[in-house]
């Protein structure tokens, strides 16, 4: 997340990118889709206190999309928190 932030808006939302596709992937263990999806978190709250509204929007969207895909109950738990 932090490194994403320092690569500029581009590579953030290139990462962000990343980061989804890693989070709605099921497969992937629960202790990685957590890291991604609360690494993604981050970087939608840098962006929503830079006050970028248009990136915050889509990463909200992102948020939203691996909250409604994740099937275990502890992460959906955690991610009530996130996007927000």
């Amino acid at each position: 997340g932090k490194l994403a932030q320092l690569g500029g808006l581009p590579k953030m939302l290139s990462t962000a990118k990343n980061f989804l596709g890693i989070s709605t992937n099921m497969s992937e263990s629960p202790w990685r889709r957590y890291a991604s999806t609360n690494a993604l978190n981050g970087l939608y709250t840098a962006l929503k206190m830079k006050g970028d509204t248009v990136n915050t929007a889509t990463l909200k969207k992102y948020i939203d999309e691996i909250k409604s895909k994740e099937t275990n109950g502890q992460l959906k738990n955690i991610y009530n928190n996130f996007g927000n």
